[in-house]
């Protein structure tokens, strides 16, 4: 270690020699080298790192003017992604916490109002114009690559969206969740859950859902969402880490235990004066921001609160100001993305910097224990906390980093490949705070990997058996098919013949061949994601010809008081099916005639319907 010395050059008097500046890779001219607020020489004293860049004063430490106002904001992975409304989406990077920059805008066809992450990918709740899928994957560059319309998500404004991995969730004004495939861009369900869905939350291979005036639990780790357990609840914004949900609202948030998916439980109500309560975030380490304004439905004095939720305490602790109206936070890296309205994007330290030297402590929860099975999910969360603020949680499997997350929840979701069926899996991980202190969690034992011996399960819900089509009918098969570790791959067969099909949801499929007249057989096709197949029971189904002919005719004769009127309606249908060519025939046909002068006016009604049936067998 380098002594300091007085005599020793320090050109910019921050306490540290030029030469150990020059060691160190901080800058001679400049005391403060990774702007923080603390001179390099005291994070040197302190042991801290004096390029690390972490921030010492609380409040507003650095802002971003944009193009249009800040609604909704997601911030991970040195990125922060803005809703801007009618302008369309910002990107920003915020590698250096202290100066975020824009570094593209990306316009959308609708009203950006909410956004989510996940990967290289944004979805946007883009209002009556639907959902639209952004790729970031080079953020300068950042392109609309998919628009999904209001329609094709069952209808109304989209009003929230969720993101895990491959999958996007869309939650529709009309009560519809839709979930849609990144990769291949089919809505592949939509389900309906009563009332409009307002905001929506991912917990490892879990959808929450507020709709209705409930909270709904989904889980869809076996390839399609689940209805599980729902509560009643006060309408708000939702947030869910932990197994714990938060939904702020009207004068305050509430707080619900969401960890059986079958039982969600209320826990506690926080009331307060305030009377626009919009967001509650958790931060992992026993704090939370909520995106607070004074009174309801007035954007004045909208700002971040920080709230002390350790041990259930849930009390105020202080008020950091923004320049704009607050709108929603997003948490990375131990700060606070603020999207502030006209004043843009707002970053906020909430607590005071990290000289205590005290590392986090926690445990890893692991959705698996002693096995799993192959193709299926391990969902890895580090439930830690520290005395100040958790920074990140970097993930490893065997001893290798697989991925680092800086968003409470910190978790990780791991998918088995079928390639380690009798191998074991070890998970570990090394948390952070933003003071530089790190520990390291273990998991107890290694998790055996089994094959999967359990095929799916497949039913057809529709058609109904011997459901009678017409030929260029739509056909619409319904299924429900169930998987412990997901579906690969869905196959439709008519008279054991695989047919071409759109999907038009997770469980509905349209048959688009033209099926020739006749009886046919029915069924589907399931291999989930280890290889099993399962048939469903074949349901028989018929498709008829047919000849509709319409008929309506008048007949007006008139002459001063004198006149005559015939009126003429037939309805005629012809249908022949099967190999026998069966005829019937089904005619309907209603008369008036009206012979009228001056007082005299004679009618003559007739009314007629018959049907006959020609089968094999049967007299005709």
């Amino acid at each position: 270690m380098i002594p300091f010395d007085e005599e020793t050059v320090d050109y910019d008097e921050d306490g540290l020699p030029d030469i150990a500046e020059f060691v160190l890779g901080t800058d001679p001219l400049n005391p403060d080298s990774d702007g923080d607020g603390i001179p390099d020489g005291v994070e040197v004293r302190n042991g801290t790192d004096p390029l690390d860049g972490r921030p010492v004063a609380t409040g507003v430490i650095a802002s971003q003017p944009l193009p249009a106002g800040a609604l909704d904001i997601c911030a991970f992975d040195n990125r922060a992604i803005v809703a801007m409304g009618s302008g369309g989406i910002g990107v920003l990077n915020v590698f250096n916490g202290l100066n975020p920059t824009l570094i593209a805008q990306v316009d959308t066809p609708g009203s950006a109002h909410q956004v989510a992450c996940a990967g290289d990918l944004v979805a946007v709740a883009d209002g009556a114009s639907g959902l639209a899928l952004v790729d970031i994957s080079t953020p300068a560059n950042a392109t609309l690559v998919r628009q999904f319309s209001s329609r094709e998500l069952g209808g109304g404004d989209t009003r929230s969206v969720a993101m895990a991995a491959d999958l996007v969730f869309a939650g529709q004004s009309v009560g519809v969740v839709s979930v849609i495939e990144a990769s291949s861009g089919v809505v592949i369900q939509r389900m309906e859950l009563g009332g409009s869905v307002t905001s929506l939350a991912v917990e490892g291979v879990t959808l929450h859902a507020v709709a209705g005036g409930r909270l709904w639990v989904l889980p869809f780790g076996g390839g399609i969402l689940e209805k599980r357990g729902h509560l009643e609840i006060q309408a708000g914004r939702l947030f869910v880490g932990n197994g714990i949900a938060h939904v702020a609202s009207g004068g305050g948030f509430r707080i619900y235990d969401v960890s059986n998916p079958d039982a969600p439980v209320a826990m506690d109500r926080v009331d307060t004066t305030q009377m626009n309560w919009k967001q509650m975030v958790p931060t992992g380490s026993g704090y939370g921001l909520g995106v607070v304004g004074i009174n309801p439905g007035e954007e004045i004095g909208d700002d971040i609160y920080l709230y002390d939720l350790r041990n259930g305490v849930n009390s105020f602790v202080t008020r950091l100001n923004t320049p704009g109206v607050a709108r929603a936070v997003s948490l990375f890296n131990g700060l606070g993305y603020v999207a502030d309205g006209g004043a843009g994007l707002q970053i906020v330290n909430y607590l005071p910097y990290d000289a205590l030297n005290q590392p986090p402590t926690g445990r890893l929860v692991l959705s698996a224990t002693n096995e799993i099975t192959a193709g299926g999910y391990v969902v890895v969360r580090a439930e830690v906390e520290d005395d100040v603020q958790v920074r990140n949680v970097e993930f490893f499997l065997d001893g290798e980093r697989i991925a680092t997350d800086g968003n409470f929840p910190f978790e990780l979701v791991y998918r088995v490949p079928i390639s380690r069926v009798g191998g074991t899996l070890t998970f570990s991980a090394r948390v952070f705070d933003t003071g530089g202190n790190a520990s390291t969690l273990t998991n107890l034992s290694a998790i055996t990997v089994v094959p999967d011996d359990l095929p799916p399960l497949v039913q057809i819900e529709s058609p109904s058996p011997n459901t009678r089509f017409f030929v260029g009918d739509d056909i619409l098969v319904v299924a429900t098919i169930r998987d412990n570790v997901g579906i690969q791959r869905v196959e439709i067969r008519v008279d054991d013949r695989p047919v071409r099909t759109q999907r038009v949801s997770g469980i509905e499929y349209l048959i688009l061949e033209n099926l020739p007249s006749g009886s046919h057989g029915l069924s589907v096709v399931a291999t989930d994601n280890s290889g099993l197949t399962t048939e469903s029971v074949m349901v028989p189904f018929e498709i008829w010809r047919q000849a509709i002919s319409r008929e309506y005719s008048v007949f007006s004769i008139g002459s001063r008081n004198e006149k005559a009127e015939a009126i003429s309606r037939e309805y005629s249908a012809f249908n022949f099916q099967g190999q026998n060519e069966s005829p019937q025939a089904i005619s309907r046909e209603y008369s008036a005639f009206s012979y009228g002068a001056q007082d005299a006016v004679p009618q003559a009604i007739s009314r007629e319907y018959s049907a006959s049936s020609t089968m094999e067998g049967d007299e005709p």
